[in-house]
C-alpha cells in the first residue's frame, strides 16, 4: 500500500507534504477577545448613581450601588459581548429617558412656583386675605411640592388658586363699582344740600342745623361714611324742610 512512496523522488514531496499538515494543525487557535468588565462596571456604577440623582426610581439589580456586583455579572462566562454592549445600550437609554423627563417636570415646576408666588403677592396687593401654604411668598416652597407631586397635581393646585384669585378680582371690582356709585350719589347729595341750605337761608326758614349748612365738603363726606338708605332719608328730611318752609311764604 507504501509502494509509491519507496520512489526516492517522491519521498521529499510526501515529507513536506505531511510537515505543512503538521504545522497547520499545531497552529493555536485565535482567543475570543477578551470583556473589558472593569469598565463595563464604571459604566453600570455611573447609571446607577444617575437613578438616584435624577430620582428615576428604577429598583432593579441592574440599578445597585455594587460595582463588585455588576463586574461579575460581566465576567460570568456566559455573558456575551454582546449581551454587554446590549445591557450598557438599554441602561443608557433608560436613564436617558429619565433624564428627559425630569428636565420638563424641572421647567413646568419653574413656571408653576412663579406664577404661585406672583398669585401670593397679588393676594396682598389686592387685600383679599387669602391664608395658607396655597399664598406664601415662597418660591422654593412651591418648586419643591411640584417636584414632590408631579404636574397634574400642580396644574390641578394651579387651577385652584387661580379660581380663589379671580374670586377675589371680581369682589373688589364690585366693590369698587359700588364705591363709585356711591361716591357718584353723594356728589349729587352734597350739592342737592347745598342748593337747599341757600334757599333756605334765602327764605329766612331759619334752619340754623348742619343740615342746612352751605359745606358742600361736609355733606359730601357725610354721605361717604353713611349708607344709600341713610343718605336717602337725610335727603328727603331737608327736601320737606325746605318744602315746609316755602309753603308758608
Amino acid at each position: 500500500m507504501l509502494s509509491h512512496l519507496s520512489n526516492p523522488q517522491q519521498r521529499p514531496i510526501g515529507l513536506a507534504l505531511l510537515l505543512v499538515a503538521s504545522s497547520l494543525f499545531s497552529m493555536p487557535v485565535p482567543a475570543q477577545a477578551a470583556k473589558d468588565c472593569n469598565v463595563f462596571a464604571a459604566a453600570a456604577m455611573t447609571r446607577a448613581k444617575e437613578n438616584v440623582q435624577f430620582g428615576c426610581g428604577f429598583a432593579d439589580t441592574r440599578y445597585a450601588l455594587n460595582q463588585a456586583g455588576h463586574f461579575n455579572w460581566c465576567n460570568n462566562a456566559a455573558v456575551s459581548e454582546a449581551q454587554i454592549n446590549a445591557e450598557l445600550n438599554f441602561r443608557r437609554d433608560q436613564i436617558e429617558g429619565c433624564k428627559a423627563k425630569r428636565a420638563s417636570l424641572e421647567a413646568g415646576c419653574k413656571s408653576f412656583a412663579e406664577q404661585t408666588v406672583q398669585k401670593a403677592r397679588l393676594n396682598v396687593q389686592l387685600g383679599c386675605g387669602l391664608k395658607g401654604g396655597d399664598f406664601a411668598d415662597d418660591y422654593n416652597g412651591h418648586f419643591q411640592w411640584c417636584m414632590n407631586n408631579g404636574q397634574s397635581a400642580a396644574s390641578h393646585q394651579n387651577s385652584k388658586t387661580n379660581m380663589m384669585i379671580d374670586a377675589c378680582k371680581a369682589s373688589k371690582a364690585e366693590v369698587k363699582k359700588n364705591a363709585e356709585n356711591h361716591a357718584a350719589m353723594c356728589r349729587n347729595f352734597a350739592q342737592s344740600a347745598v342748593l337747599k341750605a341757600r334757599e333756605a337761608r334765602k327764605l329766612n326758614c331759619g334752619y340754623d342745623t348742619g343740615d342746612y349748612a352751605d359745606d358742600y365738603a361736609g355733606h359730601y363726606t357725610w354721605c361717604l361714611s353713611a349708607s344709600a338708605q341713610q343718605a336717602i332719608a337725610q335727603n328727603q328730611k331737608t327736601n320737606n324742610g325746605i318744602d315746609s318752609c316755602r309753603a308758608k311764604q
